[in-house]
């Protein structure tokens, strides 16, 4: 069970995707619309076609906050079946940073998806930029897994503990004192490894990545919680993959 689980990330080309099956890495993809759901379950097949393998795929179906306003055009009255489909109900959440849409519209779309969460008994994926408290006050009842993505909030970290969540880590630990405070507060049992996806990384680093550079990266997360957590490398990957597989593949 050493192996890499990537939590959740975005692909953007059947390339990205072969990554995952050269480097042995299971990812958690995310699926914020219909379009987007049909043309990776195209590229997972022309995968196996091309390798005569299946790659081990997680799916998490959500309407992400920046493209509440383009629900109804993105899932075309199949948002609940596709949920069933999936394995999480993610990324979903509230933001105020990186979109200007209306806090309302955000949440309307916000609600419905615990609401399926809950009624499907799905894991949830988090975005929470800039609405940390928001959301934990949405989420007080909820009886499913809380996942939080890419967390780099100074506070409320203990609130989500007392909700069971866990944290998803990626490259940003590297640089990003928050999210090193982050790992040093959350007991390794609570926390995933995570890319966010090529996209995202070529974003944090400010250049255009190799797969090799981003597999290194992935890697080099690995072995900065261990190095924060004081302990060894195999034993924050062996103990990520746990929590990773009991999340998500049981």
């Amino acid at each position: 069970m050493n192996q890499f689980y990537d939590c959740h990330t975005h692909v953007a080309s059947l390339e990205d995707l072969k990554f995952y099956q050269t480097y042995g890495i299971t990812p958690c993809l995310n699926v914020s619309s219909l379009a987007e759901y049909e043309t990776i379950t195209q590229w997972q097949a022309d995968l196996a076609n091309q390798s005569g393998h299946l790659l081990p795929v997680v799916l998490s179906v959500g309407c992400h906050p920046w493209r509440a306003d383009r629900f109804e055009q993105d899932f075309e009255n199949q948002y609940e079946e596709l949920i069933k489909q999936a394995t999480l109900v993610g990324e979903i959440g509230l933001d105020r940073v990186w979109t200007d849409l209306p806090l309302s519209v955000q949440e309307r779309r916000f609600l419905q998806s615990l609401e399926l969460a809950v009624k499907h008994q799905k894991p949830i994926l988090l975005h929470t930029k800039g609405r940390e408290e928001d959301i934990l006050s949405l989420l007080q009842g909820i009886d499913v897994p809380i996942i939080v993505h890419w967390y780099s909030c100074r506070v409320y970290v203990a609130d989500y503990l007392a909700l069971g969540a866990y944290f998803t880590i990626g490259p940003a630990i590297l640089t990003d004192p928050v999210v090193q405070a982050l790992v040093r507060e959350v007991a390794l049992e609570r926390l995933l490894l995570e890319s966010d996806g090529r996209v995202a990384l070529d974003w944090l680093v400010a250049k255009q990545l190799s797969y090799q550079e981003m597999r290194d990266l992935i890697v080099a997360t690995v072995e900065t919680i261990a190095r924060l957590k004081q302990i060894s490398v195999v034993q924050v990957q062996r103990q990520l993959a746990q929590n990773a597989y009991q999340l998500l593949m049981t």
